[in-house]
């Protein structure tokens, strides 16, 4: 999981009238981004980006790095009320192969930043058309039992990565 202080400028392009956003970006570890959440513009169907009073959804979906043919989850949240002092972070990522047993990072969230990317990856088993979700909970250093946060977010998977390759949902390209 990485822990960025700034969001990269992306790029955002619809492509063949799907309603696909592809977010082409340095992404850490991918190298582009089909976007899987509702942006203005994209596939109604797609979850919304979830908000409240501490954190925002800015972007999310899954990445592709092209080297490995891999998917990677990606989240950017914003942080709308930074916090005055340094927060530990769990990060949970929904295992398409395990539905019992989440991916789980960790990380810290330094004073004052108003910005979260969570990168998590390879993931197998991605098909198209379904949602998968990421929890995110933030604790106090001091006390790591009772989140101060818990914030879910899903995102819609226009990839299968079920079999040996990976396939990009029709009309998508690389």
């Amino acid at each position: 999981m990485k822990v960025l202080q700034d969001k990269s400028k992306v790029r955002i392009l619809c492509l063949m009238g799907f309603g696909v956003m592809l977010l082409s970006s340095p992404v850490v570890g991918a190298d582009q981004l089909i976007s899987g959440i509702y942006q203005k513009g994209s596939n109604i169907t797609e979850p919304k980006p979830q908000s409240d009073q501490i954190l925002k959804t800015h972007s999310g979906g899954f990445g592709v790095r092209d080297e490995n043919n891999e998917a990677v989850y990606v989240l950017n949240v914003d942080i709308i009320k930074p916090y005055d002092r340094t927060m530990y972070v769990k990060a949970e990522f929904q295992n398409p192969l395990n539905l019992d047993h989440p991916f789980v990072e960790q990380t810290e969230i330094p004073a004052g930043q108003s910005d979260l990317r969570l990168v998590y990856g390879p993931v197998k088993g991605l098909k198209i058309h379904r949602s998968y979700w990421v929890r995110i909970l933030i604790y106090e250093l001091v006390d790591k039992d009772k989140p101060v946060e818990v914030f879910l977010q899903h995102i819609k998977s226009y990839i299968d990565n079920t079999g040996p390759e990976l396939i990009l949902k029709s009309g998508l390209k690389r």
